[in-house]
């Protein structure tokens, strides 16, 4: 298992110091928030810089980490799939990352049949975009999503029936939620390109609180990760840290991940 660093948590940092930052730290790979990738190539080198940056710095791009919006007004389609055909061509660019959508911020249980079949329609088109650039979209099993559960995320797969659709695992996500981290990744790891690693608790009122390290939160991360080992896991894990003290905690997460897998191979 190899591990990334999502910029997402540090958006106020520009991206060629968070990739020069996260190699020194001893990272793998580097999971794109679209903003930054914005940034990039709109700055002077564009895409051809960036792959030479990570290139220099020994990176993989592992996903570009993007949103789009389409379910609510099928006239939202066209400019969607012209986004993300650009978002498809730089994914290759990169050398083969993953696409991480959003779509609109609406649950599994609160949207409409319509709507499920709209986003089910958009993405068939979105992933014949990416499989004309040999390339992944990946859904994150996110509260707010039509993959804010196990099942409507195995329902929406069944859908687009595309093998180019992918599950994004965020496993804290359906944690919190309330669901058994073991039994999701059983059912969701024949899908399963891309992890997600964070942990937090829950505060009054119900509200999740992030920012708590992976070995502190309410989660416990150890018998996920032995399960990933077990099934014998050689994709990336993404540390994802929503909190104060970035890079500290950057560089704890990955010690910890790493003194956990030792412990498991002794």
């Amino acid at each position: 298992m190899r591990i990334s660093l999502c910029s997402t948590g540090n958006k106020e940092e520009n991206l060629e110091s968070i990739i020069s930052r996260s190699a020194g730290l001893g990272y793998d790979g580097i999971e794109i928030w679209q903003g930054h990738l914005q940034a990039c190539l709109t700055a002077d080198g564009g895409i051809e810089r960036l792959c030479k940056l990570l290139q220099e710095n020994s990176l993989q791009a592992t996903v570009i980490a993007a949103a789009t919006a389409f379910m609510t007004e099928e006239l939202l389609l066209t400019p969607a799939l012209d986004e993300v055909e650009q978002l498809c061509e730089n994914a290759r660019k990169l050398g083969g990352a993953h696409v991480r959508l959003f779509l609109d911020w609406i649950g599994s249980a609160e949207a409409t049949e319509e709507q499920w079949m709209r986003a089910v329609h958009g993405l068939k088109a979105i992933c014949a975009a990416a499989e004309r650039n040999g390339i992944f979209i990946i859904m994150e099993t996110h509260h707010g999503q039509l993959t804010d559960t196990t099942t409507a995320t195995l329902r929406l797969l069944d859908l687009v029936d595309s093998p180019q659709l992918k599950v994004n695992l965020d496993i804290y996500n359906l944690f919190h939620l309330g669901e058994d981290p073991l039994q999701a990744l059983e059912a969701l790891w024949p899908h399963t390109v891309n992890v997600h690693l964070k942990n937090g608790r829950h505060a009054p009122g119900g509200k999740v609180r992030y920012g708590y390290p992976l070995q502190d939160g309410e989660m416990d991360f150890k018998p996920f990760l032995q399960r990933l080992r077990q099934l014998g896991y050689s994709g990336f894990a993404a540390i994802e840290w929503f909190g104060d003290n970035y890079w500290e905690a950057a560089e704890s997460e990955l010690q910890w991940l790493k003194r956990v897998g030792n412990e498991k191979k002794q």
